[in-house]
């Protein structure tokens, strides 16, 4: 038994003419599922498909930010000296992804994906190289930065780091 409140009455029908008679106070609102024509189907499809392109676009949609930054770094010191030196004008450009933190390094050998860590005063780039040596970078918010390199040569240690800032 089904109950159908049409204009403030509640009527009661049985069955297949339970689904009849509510078709017709309502009209189209009001679909069979045992319909040849499945009319529910079709809005369905449609809906599913939107809510689907959707999920697969809202990440692209400025949800996600690139963030560059240039780095200088006018300054070095390595572990042979004993004062500062000048460093010629080495620079380094960084971009990372605000939503994956997905970065890259863009250097004097080209391009090298890095690891990102975030922390409340600045950013950190690390890059693992083949030799299992790694080299770092820090920025800080105020964007002074440093750039540390401990790089083996052959079974060598050649560490230096590099002292600058990032825009």
């Amino acid at each position: 038994m089904t109950r159908f409140r049409a204009q403030g009455k509640v009527q009661m029908w049985h069955g297949m003419a339970a689904h009849e008679a509510a078709s017709q106070a309502l009209g189209s609102l009001v679909t069979s599922p045992h319909s040849t024509t499945n009319e529910w189907i079709y809005p369905m499809k449609i809906i599913l498909r939107m809510a689907l392109v959707w999920v697969c676009i809202a990440p692209s949609l400025g949800l996600a930010e690139v963030k560059k930054l240039a780095c200088t770094f006018p300054t070095f010191h390595t572990s042979n000296e004993v004062d500062m030196s000048k460093s010629g004008g080495f620079a380094l450009s960084f971009a990372f992804d605000t939503t994956t933190n997905d970065a890259f390094l863009e250097g004097n050998n080209g391009l090298a994906p890095v690891t990102l860590l975030r922390g409340n005063s600045g950013l950190t780039f690390v890059e693992l190289l083949q030799t299992g040596a790694l080299q770092s970078t820090t920025v800080a918010l105020n964007g002074s930065a440093v750039h540390s390199r401990h790089t083996i040569i052959g079974s060598q240690l050649t560490p230096s780091q590099y002292y600058g800032s990032c825009d």
